[in-house]
């Protein structure tokens, strides 16, 4: 999960036009990191971005990821507004999932349907599970001072 540093203060300085500009370099300059099959950078709304790795482990994510927060301080896009540092910035929270722990049986017998959701519709607790992670461990980048990336460590202390 990829939250652009104090972007409300961005768009409230500079305007929404500027704002929505800076969102899409920062999206090609995200992009550009990503290319093997299945990989996806997406918008994940407002100053979010999800990224999709597959087959990649935590440490292969985390290390991305620093070059990602790296490719974003390289375009000094000015943000003058920002607490942080004189350009845009971005903090990242990595998550992953150990390729054995899904399998497809466990992926079939893992989903169910929402509670008053659309009729036939699945949830995954798997991939809300690593959703709420990489979430987690964003915040603690924020935490910690922003314009970093942070592994997702669990509450025993053991990196997922």
């Amino acid at each position: 999960m990829i939250d652009v540093d104090h972007f409300k203060l961005y768009n409230d300085h500079y305007g929404h036009p500027a704002g929505d500009q800076c969102l899409k370099t920062l999206a090609a300059a995200l992009q550009a990191h990503v290319g093997r099959a299945g990989e996806l950078v997406a918008r994940y709304g407002g100053e979010e971005f999800a990224v999709l790795l597959p087959l990649t482990d935590g440490k292969a994510a985390l290390d991305l990821a620093r070059r990602m927060c790296e490719a974003v301080r390289r375009l000094q896009i000015p943000h003058a507004a920002s607490t942080v540092a004189s350009h845009a910035t971005v903090s990242i929270g990595v998550a992953w999932l150990k390729a054995d722990a899904v399998t497809v049986e466990y992926a079939r017998t893992h989903r169910v349907a929402p509670e008053g959701g659309p009729e036939g519709g699945l949830e995954w607790p798997l991939m809300r599970e690593l959703f709420e992670q990489a979430d987690a461990a964003l915040y603690e980048a924020k935490r910690l001072g922003r314009d970093q990336a942070v592994l997702y460590v669990d509450p025993d202390g053991e990196v997922r």
